[in-house]
């Protein structure tokens, strides 16, 4: 049976489960009307109602049931936010507008259907409904709010409309059950974050219309075996595909011009990289510890990747740049011979590179970054040449069989040597 709530407030009693809720003033249930109630268990909105204002039943422990009737258009922000129990929602045609938080943290949500009268979903509204399994997004909503669904664990299934053209960051992070995503045509962005840690994803097409993937956008999607990225996309934004482990290969089309910093960082099962030379900037630590990466990439003057290098090495004449962590931790390669034309090594370029003994500098060379050679233990004598003005700090780092080291007089090395136990001479010229 259903007790009747005055006109000013929602009634409440400790003898029944069953209550109807009726507006405060001007149709609309009041802030906090309901805030930490207890004795809620299930609710009836009340027929007349258009809004149920914000923080309405907030934190109602034991709620587990609410209806609400086809006058209400608007449900406010974090108006059912942290009720654990609630099982169930029944939400009739006539609603707008979903707030922001409204349904975070229902844990025991496992299903909602969403009226076709929505139009907007607030950012967070399902974030942390870990409970929650399958959803349909009404075909009036254009954009999926930042953090809409963060860390719902158990979601398998979403169905978004082909007018969303707005996938916010962080809508889908941390959606651990999510096994497949159509992504509609009419999005541009992948947005930061979007499906960062989605650890169930297998594969990702990726819509024609998209021109950027951002910043940790697949990061962690460690089931990814397979991802198709679409002529048109120009970014690849920063740890972008960082920690797919199970991507085992990557075409990137020519319309890309930036790969950004650690892009495909820790992808440890890619064995196959596909790629313009033509792009416009490569940051040279983009594929950082791709450990099973046995091709060597150069792009345009830069040399970005050389997995497979071993024994004596020849960097290939026309090369200006070697890129941060080229030959990081490449214990089989012995000696390196850098050609004229080379003006910079960049950071961590040789560093962990354990056995090699020997290096020739160019005179071309202009910069030498931090801890380029650190951890060089084999390396027993190097020549700094003269266009150098200053080394990087901790370059020569553990270097400890170094022994000589000949250095233009006009060159600061001064944080450049660190526990470098043998050196003995340094040369001065």
């Amino acid at each position: 049976m259903a007790v009747k709530l005055s006109e000013n407030d929602m009634a409440q009693t400790s003898s029944t489960d069953d209550f109807v809720a009726k507006a405060t003033e001007d149709s609309i249930i009041g802030t906090k009307a309901h805030f930490c109630d207890a004795n809620l268990v299930n609710v009836q909105i009340a027929e007349g109602v258009t809004e149920i204002g914000d923080r309405a039943f907030q934190e109602c422990p034991n709620l587990k049931r609410v209806v609400i009737p086809s006058s209400v258009r608007i449900i406010g922000r974090r108006a059912f936010m942290s009720c654990p129990n609630l099982a169930e929602i029944l939400i009739s045609e006539g609603v707008l507008e979903i707030g922001y938080l409204a349904f975070q943290k229902c844990v025991g949500l496992n299903n909602i259907i969403l009226p076709e009268s929505l139009n907007s979903i607030g950012d967070g509204a399902f974030g942390g409904c870990k409970g929650l399994e399958s959803i349909v997004i009404p075909p009036k909503v254009t954009e999926l709010g930042t953090c809409l669904f963060l860390d719902c664990t158990g979601l398998k299934s979403v169905d978004i409309p082909v007018g969303v053209n707005t996938i916010k960051y962080g809508a889908f992070k941390g959606c651990t059950g999510l096994t497949n995503i159509v992504i509609p045509p009419h999005v541009s962005t992948i947005n930061s974050e979007t499906f960062k840690g989605c650890t169930g994803l297998t594969s990702m097409s990726i819509p024609e219309g998209v021109t950027e993937i951002g910043a940790n956008a697949f990061e962690s999607c460690t089931g990814l075996t397979s991802v198709s990225i679409p002529e048109g996309v120009t970014i690849i934004g920063i740890n972008a595909f960082a920690g797919c482990t199970g991507l085992t290969s990557v075409s990137i089309p020519d319309s890309v011009t930036e790969i950004r910093v650690r892009a495909f960082d820790g992808c440890t099962g890619l064995a196959s990289v596909s790629m313009s030379s033509q792009a416009r900037l490569v940051y040279s630590n983009a594929f950082d510890n791709c450990s099973n990466l046995k091709q060597r990439i150069i792009v345009g003057n830069r040399l970005l990747l050389w997995a497979e290098a071993s024994g004596h090495v020849e960097i290939p004449v026309g090369i200006e740049e070697i890129g941060s962590g080229v030959f990081k931790d490449n214990t089989d390669i012995t000696s390196v011979v850098i050609p004229e034309g080379i003006k910079k090594i960049g950071y961590e370029a040789f560093s962990g590179c354990l056995n090699l003994r020997a290096i020739v500098l160019p005179e071309s060379l202009e910069s030498i970054e931090g801890n380029a050679f650190e951890d060089c233990q084999s390396l027993l004598f190097i020549t700094i040449p003269h266009g150098i003005n200053q080394i990087g700090y901790r370059a020569f780092r553990n270097c400890r069989s170094l022994f000589s080291l000949s250095v233009p007089r006009s060159t600061q090395i001064d944080t450049a040597i660190r526990n470098c136990q043998k050196l003995q001479c340094i040369v001065r010229y």
